[in-house]
């Protein structure tokens, strides 16, 4: 292109909006005063410009996405035709806005705290709506003061979840309702947190915590909570657990009978004396002259109710007494005896006195933290992961759902931790294909409450303390309501590691207590060796009252097989008597006549099952039942060593 050499360099100015932009000669110059604008001559078309006209010469005073106007979606693509030239700017905004945005870049020794809260008031409590976006973090730490509140219908997403910190120390977040109402406000029916979402991201703290009391209609999708806990650290003080039984109702007549594995001298009855006062101490009485029951309980009277308190056992739950003791009473005008339901006095092992990554309170219907889903999280290293606590009265019972899908709970003393108030009350939570990794305590327990469902998950060293799996101290999984609570064809590695046994004094821990249905489907196996006698097999927890084992047995030179289902069925109130226990078995064999060499030997195995006192708290193992213990006899005449495998279900 040819160069034409400018010998004089021509200028104008003025003012634009006052007079208009005149036609600029050839490389002429002209200067906007009063929009702060530069603007050069095109020059005319005999000159060889394009069209006759001024230039706009960019400047420091000109927004160069203001002036890129000639966006258009796909425009390059033949087959799009009717998308418009829009702004870049106008383009950029309704994508995503980051929260760098709106302060410095992540650093740990800033305080990004006011910088959020910025984020949040621009975006999410603007009355203009349209600025409602993902609002995005970049990889990065960023370090909080003070409380960080975060409100309604905020979409927060973190570049990846490993990237973005939140460190929030000793300090919490909670969530602010649309109207700008905190935790403390309180919260109302139509006035609370909802429809977050939260995603990507690290959460990290020492002693605080996320806060998500009021919250409904939310998601957590790929956050971490991490702290620094450390198997076996101690994390809580338990708090001695008492249960109060109203006995009232034997009015002027009648009997109290206590009975159950707290005794022993089991049944205890008290004939009804002058007054239901005298009555009561005279049980109070009775109960701590029992060996059994002075070992471990105390009783006490306060009214007319029977007060008992767990003095010895570490961690029980005042809804586990209920498992030690039934207490009914006959009314003489009353033919059918009846069960008194027990009340919780005290219902802690302490644990609900410890810092949880996730916590709420509920405190009635309206204000409910509800309808929350969490979606590939994980809890790392943390004392206790969720915590839920009802404090509403007895008679305001409402249900709330949540949903764990995917989630992974890694080095915690307790996982999840749900202080209910009443039976009847419904926590419809599902945890779905999750993972329940070197947990000290339990994977789940409740006080009270009914519909957790935990299907296909799995439980890797739980309940162990700081031992492995063979060493078990206590349930994995923890209900004291007896129905309503299913746990399903879920993974386990106790009962393979410290189920099977050679000996007959192993104690029987479950995995699960008191629920309505449990199925493990792992394939646990054993070697079969010849006995004349009974041999020990395996152990189960007394705690279950029906165990199914479903089973595949294969013995003898020909690998002879038989298929079969136990069914071992234990009464209520259960004493060291073989007939309190049952078992059956249900089973089809290869051989086709029992008379057949491999029919009389596979027909001839057989199977008992009998009650063990193998945690043995008295010098008496005729009292305090713990175990069942499933032995086999495999008559050495036959010489058929060989294999069992087989999987188990049980409940209440």
């Amino acid at each position: 292109m040819a160069v034409v050499q400018i010998s004089k360099i021509q200028q104008r100015r003025g003012q634009k909006l006052l007079s208009g932009m005149p036609q600029l000669s050839s490389a002429e110059l002209a200067w906007a005063v009063d929009t702060q604008e530069l603007f050069i001559g095109n020059g005319s078309v005999t000159e060889g410009a394009p069209y006759v006209g001024n230039t706009r010469v960019l400047t420091e005073h000109d927004n160069i996405l203001e002036l890129a106007s000639s966006y258009k979606f796909a425009e390059p693509d033949a087959s799009i035709t009717a998308s418009i030239f829009r702004s870049l700017q106008s383009k950029l905004d309704e994508i995503q806005v980051s929260v760098t945005d709106f302060g410095p870049q992540p650093d740990p020794s800033t305080n990004h705290t006011s910088y959020f809260a910025t984020a949040f008031a621009q975006l999410f409590q603007n009355a203009n709506t349209r600025y409602r976006k993902v609002l995005t973090i970049p990889n990065g730490h960023y370090y909080f003061t003070s409380t960080l509140r975060i409100p309604s219908n905020v979409i927060l997403r973190g570049e990846t979840q490993d990237g973005v910190i939140l460190d929030i120390g000793a300090n919490a977040i909670e969530f602010l309702s649309a109207a700008g109402t905190d935790v403390l406000g309180p919260f109302t029916s139509t006035d609370h947190p909802e429809n977050v979402s939260i995603s990507n991201l690290t959460i990290q703290y020492t002693t605080g915590g996320i806060d998500i009391t009021g919250l409904k209609d939310s998601r957590f999708e790929s956050v971490k909570w991490k702290s620094t806990y450390t198997l076996g650290d101690t994390v809580s003080t338990p708090v001695l657990a008492s249960q109060s039984y109203d006995l009232s109702a034997v009015a002027n007549t009648g009997n109290i009978r206590i009975a159950g594995t707290g005794l022993a001298s089991s049944p205890l009855i008290q004939v009804f004396t002058s007054d239901t006062v005298t009555t009561v101490e005279a049980i109070v009485t009775a109960l701590n002259l029992d060996t059994t029951f002075d070992n471990n309980f105390v009783a006490s009277r306060v009214a007319e109710s029977l007060v008992i308190t767990a003095t010895t056992i570490s961690g029980l739950l005042a809804a586990d007494i209920e498992t030690y003791f039934t207490i009914t009473v006959t009314p003489t005008s009353i033919l059918t005896p009846f069960e008194v339901d027990p009340v919780p006095t005290q219902a802690s092992s302490g644990i609900n006195n410890t810092n949880s990554a996730l916590s709420w309170v509920n405190s009635n219907f309206g204000t409910r933290t509800t309808d929350i889903e969490f979606v590939g999280c994980e809890f790392n290293s943390v004392a206790l992961a969720v915590k839920c606590v009802h404090n509403h009265g007895e008679s305001d019972v409402f249900d709330t759902q949540l949903t764990f899908d995917d989630c992974r709970f890694f080095v915690c003393d307790t996982a999840v931790y749900v202080e209910g108030v009443v039976d009847r009350q419904g926590h419809l939570w599902t945890f779905n294909e999750c993972r329940f990794e070197e947990i000290a305590k339990q994977a789940f327990f409740s006080t009270f409450g009914t519909g957790t469902f935990i299907k296909d998950s799995e439980f890797k060293n739980v309940g162990n303390g700081v031992n492995g799996a063979a060493y078990p101290e206590t349930q994995m999984v923890r209900f004291s309501t007896k129905f309503g609570n299913v746990v399903e064809n879920c993974r386990s590695d106790r009962h393979q590691s410290a189920g099977i046994t050679l000996v007959d004094t192993k104690v029987g821990v479950p995995e699960v207590s008191n629920a309505a249905s449990v199925s493990f489907n792992n394939n646990y196996y054993s070697a079969i060796y010849l006995s004349d006698t009974f041999s020990p097999l395996a152990v189960f927890s007394v705690l279950s009252r029906y165990i199914i084992v479903d089973y595949t047995l294969t013995i003898g030179e020909y690998n002879h097989n038989r298929k079969g289902q136990l069914t071992i069925v234990v009464r209520d109130g259960v004493e060291n008597t073989s007939d309190h226990v049952a078992i059956a078995d249900n089973f089809t064999y290869s051989s086709s006549l029992i008379t057949d060499p491999g029919g009389d030997m596979i027909t001839s195995f057989e199977f008992n099952a009998e009650l063990k006192d193998n945690d043995d708290t008295t010098g008496d193992s005729t009292q305090s039942v713990d175990t069942i213990l499933l032995s086999y006899k495999n008559p050495n005449s036959f010489l058929g060593t060989g294999t069992i495998s087989y999987n188990i279900r049980y409940g209440v």
